[in-house]
């Protein structure tokens, strides 16, 4: 029930636009609804796993929520949809509708963009400033990755985090180090790798107290809950970070 209402809530908005209409089949223009739910989920996609998606892993990750949120109980969308007891989540219009035009719609990634294709013809461009996402919105960064590298959302976990890494933090982090400057970025932490910085880019995270604490924290966090990574936005002093 839990893992329902975290993908409801946040899919709400979703829905309501979804159910209009979709890309005529002529192909020669793409209703504004489609393009703002494609626009929504590769977004939602590439703050999970830092990357632009291939089509098929575009459908990969909108049915992995759907069937999280069903508790697994179907074996593929086609048995989802076939159900009437069933929980909708806000990404099945955009499955269906990619599964459906599989040979109308492509992506091309090149280097830090992505050009969207409709019948063969360039149709929209997805460029992202990872450091201007951050700035903007960091809580929508917190990602729970189990071992086969599948990402989930989880309010409850988050909240438990955000308590743990307060209370190393206020212990650890001194005053001295309070009136420094801060530098936000993006970590992620992996029971088996430690730390990885994925922004700012061109820099390394220094050893530090702090941050040793906070991992050992974390990997009692993480294996209680049967997680093997987190990510999260956090603010560090400016000195924490080194040039590659």
């Amino acid at each position: 029930m839990k893992r329902f209402l975290v993908y409801a809530i946040t899919g709400l908005f979703l829905v309501i636009y979804s159910c209009k209409s979709l890309p005529s089949e002529g192909g020669n223009s793409i209703d504004y609804d489609f393009k703002f739910d494609l626009y929504s989920h590769v977004k939602w996609y590439y703050r999970a796993n830092l990357k632009y998606p291939s089509v098929e892993e575009l459908k990969n990750f909108c049915w992995k929520m759907i069937d999280d949120a069903n508790d697994n109980t179907f074996s593929s969308f086609s048995d989802f949809e076939k159900s009437i007891n069933k929980k909708r989540t806000g990404r099945e219009d955009l499955l269906q509708y990619l599964s459906m035009h599989k040979d109308d719609i492509s992506f091309e990634i090149k280097n830090e963009s992505m050009d969207v294709f409709w019948k063969g013809k360039k149709w929209m461009k997805f460029k992202f400033d990872l450091c201007e996402m951050i700035k903007k919105k960091s809580s929508l960064f917190t990602y729970f990755y189990n071992s086969s590298g599948y990402c989930s959302k989880d309010f409850d976990y988050e909240e438990e985090f955000y308590i743990i890494r307060k209370e190393i933090r206020d212990k650890y982090v001194t005053d001295t180090m309070q009136r420094s400057k801060f530098q936000p970025c993006l970590l992620r932490y992996d029971r088996d790798r430690g730390y990885q910085l994925y922004s700012p880019s061109k820099s390394r995270i220094k050893q530090s107290i702090y941050l040793n604490k906070l991992g050992c924290a974390l990997d009692t966090f993480l294996l209680n809950r049967d997680i093997q990574m987190i990510q999260f936005v956090t603010k560090l002093p400016e000195d924490y970070f080194s040039k590659e």
